[in-house]
């Protein structure tokens, strides 16, 4: 599968956009204004994936943290999805990083669910024992139950304090206290 996981372009986030409020729902995605602000954060990532030809088929954003990667947005276009595609770019990505990834899955008993946590199973994540509310971010907002995966290896006890405070403080500018 001939992919392209590299740095996005300021002109990609239209398009990067498009594909998040599509692929998640309403309570889960951040708003374009915060897309495009955090563009300019240097710990924050957007990985565009891009075919043979330029055409974008999906995204990847990450937070640079201290000891670890945080995925906080994996999305392909719906009509690429399917194909091996998510799959490829992780594997990618995976391969070309030091640090270990962690992710957010939704803990809810739902198939799409099941599904989501069977995808990144297959690559070697590993579903931990940390659940927590995923703080609204807008308010109205639905909370949403949510479950850290890790790769290639769980988390520590030792170390999920400092993981889920790193999470809070940038991925939802929230300090756990």
């Amino acid at each position: 599968m001939d992919i392209d996981l590299g740095l996005s372009q300021p002109s990609d986030l239209p398009q990067i956009y498009d594909i998040m409020e599509e692929a998640f729902p309403p309570a889960e995605a951040i708003r374009f204004k915060d897309l495009k602000r955090l563009y300019h954060n240097p710990k924050y990532k957007i990985l565009a994936i891009k075919n043979q030809i330029g055409k974008l088929s999906g995204f990847l954003t990450l937070w640079n943290l201290i000891g670890f990667n945080f995925a906080e947005y994996f999305a392909i276009h719906k009509n690429l999805r399917g194909r091996g595609l998510g799959s490829a770019v992780l594997k990618q990505f995976l391969r070309r990083t030091k640090k270990p990834l962690v992710l957010e899955v939704e803990a809810f008993n739902t198939e799409t669910a099941k599904r989501r946590v069977k995808f990144y199973q297959s690559l070697g994540f590993k579903l931990n024992d940390i659940t927590y509310i995923q703080p609204p971010l807008r308010e109205h907002d639905e909370q949403i139950p949510l479950t850290i995966m890790s790769y290639p290896s769980l988390i520590p006890q030792a170390k999920r304090q400092n993981v889920l405070a790193q999470i809070f403080s940038y991925g939802y500018q929230i300090a756990l206290v």
